[in-house]
């Protein structure tokens, strides 16, 4: 997914003003080529970045904070993408990183599939890279994240 600075664009359909340098921050640890990141990136998502950069993920989130690039690609969840900004992509033009409850079927009743659910239904990937920052910097349990958002979405 692609972030970018707070205060700028917030949809990836506006994507192609950004023309400076993307930072990409691949989820292996094998060489990646630049060029070719380059071209994947503007193919993928529709931009007209004219440079990239190869980073750690930590690095590539400073490098947009620090204005060094226009936007970073990183990982859904990345705890480093905290205060940057997610660009929405309502035409989906990018595929969905839906969370999607996973469960043996014989370990959970009816009720507690029936919640999961729910949950799934309204947990948006955002929310939930919000609250895994939270937790990742230590500011916050898991628990307490999950009872707070559970507060803020009743699910009737």
């Amino acid at each position: 997914m692609l972030y970018v600075r707070p205060g700028g664009i917030t949809v990836l359909a506006d994507c192609s003003s950004l023309h400076g340098t993307v930072v990409v921050a691949p989820p292996s640890t094998g060489p990646v080529d630049a060029s070719a990141e380059l071209v994947r990136v503007n193919q993928e998502y529709g931009c007209d970045f004219t440079a990239a950069e190869v980073l750690p993920a930590a690095e590539a989130a400073r490098a947009v904070s620090d204005r060094r690039a226009d936007a970073a690609e990183l990982g859904t969840l990345a705890p480093e993408a905290s205060g940057l900004t997610l660009l929405a992509d309502p035409d989906r033009r990018v595929s969905d990183d839906a969370v999607v409850p996973l469960y043996r079927r014989s370990a959970v009743t009816t009720t507690q599939a029936r919640a999961m659910n729910a949950v799934a239904g309204e947990l948006k990937t955002a929310d939930l890279a919000a609250m895994t920052a939270q937790v990742a910097a230590g500011s916050s349990t898991a628990e307490a994240e999950a009872g707070a958002w559970l507060g803020a979405h009743p699910l009737t």
